[in-house]
């Protein structure tokens, strides 16, 4: 089993960006549970606006983890033990990627029951995403880089 100190590139990295989508996570949570006032105009664009936040934080997600020096083959590199999981975490990426984009041009049509359930289903995949990744981490290299909310 490799062992990676979590202080150092690429671990620091993956570190940093997983902050960052838990974040943006956390920010379109905060939005779809705030009241929808009469004027539902603010409160879409609200949502709209961390829909955004996110869609930048799974992009820099993505540019990190996936690509041929991404982080994932590097885990497989060192652990190629786990290939079956790093590839559940591509297709996830792929999924995840699509619902993001789905859900950010819903929201200006679709009524404020329908898009907080949508939402929150989002969140909670993206939650069990970044809970995959903390465990495949710690399963290759003995480093816990944060399974809970950070």
């Amino acid at each position: 089993m490799a062992v990676r100190d979590s202080s150092t590139p690429p671990l620091g990295a993956v570190r940093d960006r997983r902050a960052e989508l838990a974040d943006a996570t956390h920010e379109l949570e905060r939005a779809l549970t705030a009241p929808a006032p009469t004027g539902e105009e603010q409160w879409r664009n609200e949502v709209r606006g961390t829909i955004e936040g996110l869609k930048r934080a799974f992009r820099d997600h993505l540019t990190l983890t996936e690509g041929d020096d991404g982080f994932l083959e590097q885990v497989l590199a060192d652990a190629p033990r786990l290939t079956h999981r790093v590839a559940s975490l591509h297709e996830q990426h792929t999924s995840l990627s699509d619902a993001i984009a789905s859900f950010y041009e819903t929201v200006l049509d679709t009524s404020v029951p329908e898009i907080r359930k949508r939402g929150l289903a989002l969140v909670s995949s993206l939650l069990r995403h970044r809970h995959e990744g903390a465990d495949l981490v710690y399963e290759a290299y003995q480093v816990d880089i944060g399974g809970s909310a950070d």
